[in-house]
């Protein structure tokens, strides 16, 4: 480094403590090292590759798991290089169609339950049970929002329902 830097050898043997007949013989080695490593790197890389377009769906872990030597070389000396050809992860869950989907579903689920059970009250978990989803949808609000809507307009408050019910019993005789 010091060499790279502009300092000559007498400068770094002084520094290193070093007779100047080391450091040439230092840098040398450290030269053809670096040319192996690159050599090596090279070759690791292109074993890599035709290892990753012999697996079908291109997968990162299946070519990992069955070339962990190869895989740990190249994480050692090419780090970037490795982590780049791991392909983009792909969003699991498409929440716009899901959040489309599953608010027509609630919205149907309220009219169901008002139809069917006209003295019960139309909750927001009556809503959700109604409509076949699972209570954990409440966690996911923020990326549901026409949901969100949803359960808020067509919902009962208690003070709601209370009226609801009122006005059911004065209409009976």
């Amino acid at each position: 480094m010091l060499v790279a830097a502009g300092s000559t050898l007498i400068e770094v043997s002084n520094i290193m403590s070093l007779p100047v007949k080391r450091i040439k013989e230092l840098l040398k080695f450290e030269s053809k090292t670096d040319h192996r490593v690159l050599r090596d790197i090279k070759n690791a890389r292109k074993k890599w590759l035709e290892k990753l377009d012999h697996d079908p769906n291109r997968l990162v872990i299946q070519v990992r798991k069955n070339n962990w030597g190869l895989y740990r070389f190249l994480i050692k000396y090419d780090h970037e290089w490795i982590i780049k050809q791991g392909r983009s992860r792909q969003q699991k869950v498409d929440w716009t169609k899901r959040d489309t989907e599953w608010s027509q579903a609630l919205k149907n689920a309220a009219s169901r339950i008002a139809d069917k059970y006209p003295g019960r009250r139309i909750a927001k978990s009556a809503m959700i049970k109604e409509a076949g989803l699972n209570l954990r949808i409440v966690s996911e609000m923020h990326r549901l929002p026409k949901c969100d809507y949803m359960l808020n307009n067509f919902s009962e408050s208690r003070i709601r329902y209370r009226e609801r019910q009122e006005d059911l019993k004065l209409f009976q005789p």
